[in-house]
This record gives C-alpha cells, sequence and structure tokens, in this order.
C-alpha cells in the first residue's frame, strides 16, 4: 500500500486539500452550532409555554388620522369587548380605567418637578405583582395597594419600562435631571392634586411597586372611581383591555385580533415573535454552514479527479501489473476518510466548547436549558461524514473505471 500511495501521491500539491478540509471544517461546525441553536431556542419556547399556562394582552385600537379629531373612535364599546371575549383562548377581559379629570404631580421640594401625569386601573387579578407588608398580628400580608374614601394617601404602582425610559431617555439627556434607581424612587412621596367639576383636591402619593406587565402608572380601581366620579366623568369607555389568555393558544388569538385591526402590545407574543425571527436567523446560519460543507465537498471531489488525472499512466501501469480498480480507488477512498475523521475529530471539541458557552450564557439571561450537546447534532455530524464518505468513494469507483 505504501508504494502505491507514493505512486499516487508523489506528485500531487497537498495544498487543495489543506483548504477543501479546513473549508469543511469550518462549513461542519458552523452547522451543527446552528442545529444546536436551533434545537435550544426551541426548547426555551416550549419551556416557556409549558411554564406560564397563561398570558397576558395590552389590546389597543389603532390610531389613525381619523382619532385626532374624534377620540371617542379609540374606545372600545361594550359589543366589541364582547366580542372579543368570545374569542377562542380568551379566559378574562380587564379594562384600563383612565382619568377623565386634570391631574399634576409635584415634587418640588425633591427634585424641582411639576408635571401633568395620566393614572389608570385595572382589576387587581390582571397585576402581576402586588406589593404588601407583612402584618405579624394578623399573621399575613397586607396589601399596600389599596385606598379609601378618608384616605389622603395613593399609592402608585409605576410601570418597569417607564422608569427606564426616564433614566436612559429623559435624565441622560437633560443634566438637570437625575437618574433615580427603583429603590430611591419608592423612598420619596409626592403631592398630586386633581381637579375638575369645579372641585379639587390635593392628596399625597409614592411608588411602592413596579409592573413588568402593564405599561402605565397604576392608581387602585376604588380611587379611580371616586375621581372620575367626583372630578371627572363616570362610567368611561375604556381606551385599553387586558387579556388573560390561554398561551397555548397565543399564536392563533395574536392572528384574530390583528385580522380586527387592533395592536397589541404584550411580553409573551413579543417573546414569540423574537423566538420565530431567531430560528429563522439560525436556520440561515445553518444553511451557510452547509453551503460551506457542499462547497468544499465539490474542492475534494475535484482534487481527487485531478490526483486521477495526473497519476493516469501510473494507474494504467498498476493496473497492468495486476492491480484491480476497487483496489486504487479502495486506497484513495480510505484517504478520504482518515482526512474526513480527522476533521470529525477536531470539530467536537470546538463544538462542545462553543455550545458551553452559548448555554452558560443563556442560563445567565435566566433561560431554561439543557447543558450538553444534543444526540440530534452528534448525529448530524456522524451522518454528514458517512454520506460525504459514501458518495466520494462511489465517485471515485466509477472515475478510475473511465481511465
Amino acid at each position: 500500500m505504501g508504494l502505491l500511495l507514493r505512486i499516487l501521491w508523489g506528485r500531487q500539491s497537498k495544498w487543495q486539500f489543506l483548504f477543501a478540509s479546513v473549508g469543511f471544517w469550518i462549513g461542519l461546525l458552523i452547522m451543527l452550532v446552528a442545529i444546536q441553536v436551533f434545537i435550544d431556542v426551541r426548547h426555551i419556547v416550549k419551556s416557556k409555554k409549558a411554564n406560564d399556562e397563561t398570558s397576558y394582552i395590552i389590546l389597543n385600537k389603532e390610531v389613525t388620522l381619523i382619532n385626532a379629531f374624534n377620540k371617542g373612535v379609540s374606545a372600545f364599546d361594550s359589543l366589541q369587548i364582547d366580542t372579543i371575549q368570545k374569542l377562542p383562548g380568551v379566559e378574562a377581559i380587564g379594562p384600563f380605567t383612565a382619568n377623565s379629570f386634570k391631574i399634576t404631580a409635584s415634587m418640588q421640594s425633591q427634585l424641582g418637578f411639576s408635571a401633568p401625569i395620566p393614572f389608570e386601573a385595572v382589576p387587581d387579578e390582571f397585576l402581576d405583582t402586588i406589593p404588601c407588608v407583612y402584618d405579624s398580628s394578623k399573621g399575613k400580608c397586607e396589601s399596600l395597594f389599596v385606598w379609601r374614601d378618608e384616605d389622603n394617601f395613593v399609592p402608585v404602582i409605576l410601570s418597569s419600562e417607564l422608569l427606564r425610559f426616564y433614566n436612559m431617555g429623559v435624565a441622560l439627556t437633560n443634566q438637570d435631571m437625575p437618574q433615580l434607581p427603583p429603590s430611591i424612587v419608592q423612598m420619596f412621596p409626592f403631592d398630586i392634586t386633581i381637579s375638575g367639576n369645579g372641585k379639587s383636591r390635593s392628596l399625597k402619593a409614592r411608588v411602592v411597586g413596579y409592573s413588568d406587565r402593564i405599561p402605565a402608572v397604576l392608581v387602585p380601581n376604588a380611587f379611580m372611581a371616586y375621581a372620575n366620579a367626583t372630578f371627572g366623568e363616570a362610567n368611561k369607555p375604556p381606551g385599553r383591555i387586558v387579556l388573560k389568555v390561554a398561551t397555548s393558544q397565543m399564536d392563533q388569538l395574536g392572528k384574530e385580533i390583528r385580522k380586527r385591526g387592533y395592536q397589541i402590545n404584550q411580553e409573551q407574543l413579543r417573546f414569540n415573535n423574537a423566538s420565530e425571527i431567531l430560528q429563522v436567523v439560525v436556520s440561515l446560519a445553518g444553511g451557510v454552514g452547509l453551503l460551506f460543507l457542499v462547497l468544499s465537498f465539490v474542492i475534494f471531489l475535484i482534487s481527487f479527479q485531478l490526483v486521477i488525472s495526473r497519476a493516469k499512466n501510473e494507474i494504467n501501469l498498476l493496473l497492468d501489473i495486476g492491480y484491480t480498480y476497487s483496489s486504487v480507488s479502495r486506497i484513495l477512498a480510505v484517504q478520504f476518510a482518515v482526512i474526513m475523521g480527522l476533521v470529525i475529530l477536531t470539530v467536537f471539541p470546538v463544538l462542545y466548547y462553543i455550545v458551553r458557552r452559548i448555554h452558560l450564557f443563556l442560563a445567565e439571561q435566566q433561560f431554561s436549558v439543557v447543558d450538553k450537546v444534543s444526540l440530534v447534532v452528534i448525529g448530524a455530524g456522524v451522518v454528514a461524514y458517512i454520506v460525504v464518505l459514501v458518495f466520494n468513494t462511489l465517485m471515485l469507483a466509477t472515475s478510475i473505471k473511465r481511465k
């Protein structure tokens, strides 16, 4: 065999095989990493859906030029709410009750700040967090998010997104406005003045908690009902509604709602859309890796064809002295198998390292992942090796017989 190898490879350039091997290595690695990430993304999506049996959608009507002249168009009437309630997957509906009176908030003593702000209220069961304080005498946690007519203090739940917008937008671009950590905001009460219908009232308010689900400045329903009835307009139709829906029907419900011209703002649907986009991107990356594999394989075939072409006289001589077509093609096939085997053996350690780093990053982001390389990925690498090896062996045997 050693003599046969020297005859076949003695005058051949090794660089083309090196470039082909590197291309095959890169392509195989990209494809296997893409498959692993695709599997991880699907696992994360399924885990989130399994853990969250219900999700929440915030619904409002699309703002058009008509709304500029008639704000009533933006509100949901009772018929529209009943229609939405009957959509598959909708378990409950909670209306947003907005203030129909004037509100001015002031933090003159702390920040020298005074501005009108909008208040909204939703039923408590739609809140993702209700702050409370433990009462040892009663042996339970008493809610801080309550209000009675005689109270002069209004508890506020602030959207986490609004605070981030203030810190990263308003405060960064205005040197007179400080950035405020959530804990600091909760420490300082502020004054509010509500007025309307020829009446006014001053109260104290303070942020008692934060919401990741509801993008609004929230106050208790009891306060909003009192204030609207006294200083504004009671029973005003809601401009937004929050839906409690079955997560398993989220995608279909989202399509039904968009079909009716409504706009959605909720974390679960954004997560689903992001995961779908990520899966498409990962699939494209896998396609690039597969393209690398195909191109490098073509280079291999061309290289081995050149070996056969350049060694035509030597091959004919070997055939004349007793070697068979199969023995010559077998030698080349073994050489190809060795090269591919080395590629596979060096790809898997690097693949394991990259997947390990990806899983550590996902774990830091609080995503549920299986911390190992999937058997599907390993199987894909082995299958790629076998398919390329068999196809190349058949091509070599055919090419040698033609000589």
